[in-house]
């Protein structure tokens, strides 16, 4: 990307700094920063994959260190021991665990993460998530909420279920590559209190990086999605910037509607315009129901992105103007028929329909990163 041309990278000065203090030996951390800086956005489609590749692949450099010291502050805060997951006891929990996660969604019943060293072996396997919620706001439909997103040197983040941090070690690593100066305060609630100690782990592991542009804090509550209003000690939904879900809503279908959907309505009634909600997820089939609810709360802005053959959804929301934001009609038009289509249609004949609906736009299952976009 060293041919783009766009704003300076703002932490630029203080990375050659550092860079060559090291080099002299009085420094023995290291920090991995661009070598240039991000044009602003709308970008060209060119620019878009080229801007992302050059992400992915920063991620990836900075991330793998990061990771291993983690699991290694892990199994020693957890007394796991440094096999992790595959000591014995250990390996047969992580193997019920498994099946355990397999089944929720389809099930609607929220799996055990009560076993130390299954949690470990849960995060060694799932670090690609990381990069999950970067790349959800590297999409198209998302760049203005980005740029706005941006503006902010305080950004707040929730994550509901969001168990040891991933999001936490993602964000931090995107605001370096793309030179956002900002403090994250990242605020988990999970009802599983063992992952209290994989969020500390990623804080310390992230404190001791010495970033030149961000800095990160996480916060752990114990409670559950469940719950009607927000554990004692987590700020007021109008203080958060972003709101996440990670996988935590189709493996408690089941007690959802029993529960009044928990925490979402005073989630959506709460949050202040602009702020985003992000839902992943291996499933999709709540995505109807969570909209309806949130526009018979207010307005809200939607996003759909499709990840292998299903969607995860982004609401933000809206000032009450309109629900559509940059959406022109059309593809307001069409992203409501995607979610008739997610309604209605059995997911073995879905394939057919949104081709049928798409046309030349459509993005087959089996594609990463694939986007549904009709007016591109």
């Amino acid at each position: 990307a060293s041919t783009l041309v766009g704003r300076p990278h703002p932490s630029l000065p203080r990375a050659f700094s550092r860079s060559a203090t090291m080099a002299l030996g009085a420094a023995t951390a290291t920090v991995v920063v661009p070598t240039s800086g991000w044009p602003a956005a709308p970008w060209t489609e060119q620019q878009r994959r080229v801007l992302t590749m050059q992400w992915l692949q920063q991620h990836k450099a900075i991330s793998e260190p990061l990771a291993v010291e983690w699991l290694a502050s892990i199994a020693a805060a957890s007394s796991v021991g440094a096999g992790g997951r595959h000591d014995r006891s250990s390996k047969e929990e992580f193997q019920k665990l498994q099946q355990a996660l397999s089944a929720a969604p389809y099930e609607g019943k929220p799996p055990d993460f009560g076993h130390a060293g299954a949690r470990a072996g849960y995060v060694q396997l799932n670090l690609r998530r990381a990069r999950y919620l970067p790349h959800v706001l590297l999409m198209p439909e998302l760049d203005t909420a980005r740029e706005k997103l941006l503006r902010h040197r305080l950004c707040r983040i929730l994550s509901v279920g969001g168990g040891p941090g991933f999001e936490a070690l993602g964000l931090q690593i995107f605001s370096e590559i793309l030179g956002w100066e900002v403090c994250f305060e990242h605020h988990i609630v999970d009802a599983e209190a063992g992952w209290q100690i994989s969020a500390e782990a990623l804080e310390a592991v992230l404190s001791a990086r010495s970033s030149p542009s961000a800095d990160t804090q996480l916060h752990f509550h114990e409670g559950d999605a469940l719950a009607a209003t927000l554990p004692s000690g987590v700020p007021a939904p109008s203080e958060f910037q972003l709101l996440l879900f990670p996988y935590v809503l189709h493996e408690n279908a089941s007690g959802l509607q029993a529960a009044n959907y928990g925490l979402l309505p005073g989630l959506f009634r709460g949050a202040t315009s602009g702020a985003l909600f992000v839902f992943t997820d291996s499933q999709d089939r709540l995505w109807p129901e969570v909209v309806d609810l949130a526009m018979a709360i207010g307005p809200f802005r939607m996003y759909l992105v499709l990840i292998l053959a299903k969607y995860w959804l982004v609401l933000e929301k809206s000032s009450g103007e309109t629900c559509n934001g940059d959406h022109p009609p059309e593809r307001h038009s069409a992203q409501q028929q995607i979610l008739e289509v997610i309604r209605s249609v059995a997911p073995k004949e879905r394939s057919a329909a949104l081709k049928q609906l798409l046309g030349k736009d459509y993005v087959a299952p089996g594609v990463l990163w694939g986007r549904l976009s009709p007016t591109r």
